[in-house]
């Protein structure tokens, strides 16, 4: 079946929900996550949504907020503190399976470079560095996720490519 979808020229949320029958219909998950601007790279992660987004409350840019699942659908969504969000633009927020360690992008100097953060027994976030640059060969490396077991990651970059000097985005692990 076809949705059908309000008239938006932005990025939003929106959900399918998988059956045994199939994939449902999206459905627009409403203003109470969706904003005025661009909602990118949302991951559910134990009954938290996070997704970045460009708002007056945020740091700059984009940045990272959580949502937290309710019965009747999502909780206002809250920035996430620093050090995950900065001045700078961060998404695509991903945790491994524990939540003990996150990955995103940022941009630093114009490019965008995948971080990683650890999480403290306390819950507090550690400061995010930037990974090498076998990871962030490209201006903009994005997508990041973790593989099952947590010892591998993916992402997709635009890292050069023989006779390609302006790479395509390509996925690599």
């Amino acid at each position: 079946p076809t949705a059908s979808r309000p008239d938006k020229t932005d990025l939003d949320v929106w959900r399918a929900v998988r059956t045994k029958a199939g994939w449902s219909a999206p459905e627009h998950l409403g203003d109470v996550l969706n904003g005025k601007g661009e909602e990118l790279g949302p991951e559910l992660h134990d009954g938290v949504l996070y997704f970045a987004t460009a708002r007056k409350s945020g740091k700059g840019g984009l940045d990272v907020y959580a949502a937290r699942t309710t019965t009747d659908g999502f909780a206002k969504p809250e920035l996430l503190p620093g050090p995950i969000n900065s001045a700078a633009s961060e998404s695509d927020f991903t945790m491994n399976r524990d939540g003990t360690a996150a990955l995103f992008w940022r941009t630093v100097d114009g490019r965008g470079l995948i971080h990683l953060a650890r999480r403290g027994a306390d819950g507090a976030w550690s400061e995010p560095v930037a990974l090498p640059g076998a990871v962030n060969a490209g201006s903009f490396n994005f997508t990041p996720a973790f593989s099952r077991d947590g010892q591998r990651i993916s992402f997709a970059s635009n890292a050069p490519r023989a006779g390609q000097p302006d790479g395509n985005a390509d996925v690599y692990h």
